[in-house]
């Protein structure tokens, strides 16, 4: 899985050479700051983090593209593995 592939992560890092696609339902939309956005997702029962960073993010339009989505949208995002500094295993979208 991928939790036992990347847990040897250390807080904080990032495996940018990674690439995962992952499609799901919004349960929820946190911010933190202006270029910081969490969203947990749905997907065939399993629950994911994406941690959207706006240094990350393809393209000048961050808080355009994430004023969009809501609770209950269905969004796809392609990115990298990482764990945030409380050591969750979110995607770190860049599309």
């Amino acid at each position: 899985s991928l939790v036992e592939r990347f847990s040897g992560l250390s807080n904080g890092q990032k495996e940018l050479d990674s690439d995962f696609s992952i499609a799901g339902r919004v349960k929820s939309k946190r911010a933190s700051g202006a270029k910081l956005r969490f969203y947990d997702l749905v997907a065939d029962g399993v629950h994911i983090q994406l941690a959207c960073s706006a240094d990350l993010h393809d393209g000048d339009d961050f808080v355009e593209a994430h004023d969009g989505i809501h609770r209950g949208d269905i969004v796809g995002v392609r990115g990298c593995i990482g764990k945030t500094n409380r050591g969750e295993l979110p995607i770190f979208p860049r599309e």
